[in-house]
């Protein structure tokens, strides 16, 4: 059983309602993601100005475009719209799993173009956790 804060639990579990997505997906991609670190910091730019952040690494040029920085890194909001993306990725690619998670990391253009192979490592990792979380979360 992996241990989670019971308000980010209550978050994953709105979200997941809200959106339609399995809870213990988001709670693998979010921990594959960040760790399930509320604060992270992910990629910078040149200048060294960060790029994505909070739980679910929301990209200022993928699902994190057009919203500003402190929106962001609220981790609640951060949860809800990394999870209204995961859904946009698994209805785009809703019979393969693993190109909707590619989608997720690579850009929906990014994995349409290179297919899941250049993120086989990342999916493997989502695909464990997702497993570990399906338990917890009693799912199938």
């Amino acid at each position: 059983m992996i241990p989670m804060n019971p308000l980010v639990l209550m978050v994953i579990s709105l979200a997941a309602r809200a959106y339609d997505v399995e809870p213990a997906l988001i709670a693998a991609v979010g921990m594959r993601e960040s760790n399930w670190n509320l604060l992270a910091i992910g990629d910078r730019d040149a200048e060294g100005k960060p790029q994505s952040f909070g739980p679910m690494q929301l990209h200022t040029q993928g699902a994190g475009a057009g919203y500003p920085q402190n929106l962001l890194q609220d981790w609640t909001f951060n949860i809800m719209r990394g999870t209204e993306y995961l859904k946009a990725c698994l209805d785009m690619y809703p019979n393969n799993l693993k190109l909707a998670l590619a989608a997720y990391r690579q850009g929906m253009g990014g994995a349409a173009l290179h297919g899941y192979e250049p993120s086989e490592a990342y999916i493997n990792d989502i695909l464990k956790y997702y497993q570990e979380f399906s338990a917890q979360f009693g799912q199938k």
